[in-house]
């Protein structure tokens, strides 16, 4: 992260922004304050990425529970009726994608995540058992 002083703000503008809009950059203040300037959507995937990692947790320690209460698993409420093996896979796999978006630097895999596991009207859970699937399919293949 580059570090510049308030006055290469009025002298050097252009170096800094150019600077901010690849990375976030450090701005010392007179009295030696640091401030911080980013993009915008740097900032909010920031913000978006401790929120989840706060889903996560609570996520976690519900899951503990035999019945975790879907208001405590707030956007992920629908691993509330999984079995506690499906539920524990779905925290695996979403450590996986918050390490991936803290890599990246951006919320994407965590957003991508979550929204494929949330049920949607006419989707079929993709938790189903293939054989299930598989049956299903070939029931209406024959209609």
């Amino acid at each position: 992260m580059q570090t510049f002083v308030v006055s290469d703000l009025a002298r050097n503008r252009r170096e800094v922004v150019d600077a901010a809009r690849r990375e976030p950059v450090r701005i010392r203040d007179a009295d030696g304050t640091m401030l911080v300037l980013t993009t915008e959507a740097q900032a909010i995937d920031h913000a978006l990425l401790l929120s989840y990692f706060e889903i996560y947790l609570r996520t976690s320690i519900e899951c503990t529970h035999d019945a975790p209460n879907r208001v405590l698993l707030g956007p992920v409420s629908y691993i509330s009726d999984w079995t506690k093996e499906q539920r524990q896979m779905f925290l695996d796999d979403f450590l996986e994608a918050l390490s991936e978006a803290s890599r990246t630097h951006t919320a994407t895999p965590v957003t991508t995540f979550i929204d494929y596991f949330a049920p949607k009207p006419g989707r079929v859970s993709p938790l189903v058992d293939p054989d299930v699937l598989s049956r299903l399919g070939d029931a209406l293949a024959a209609r």
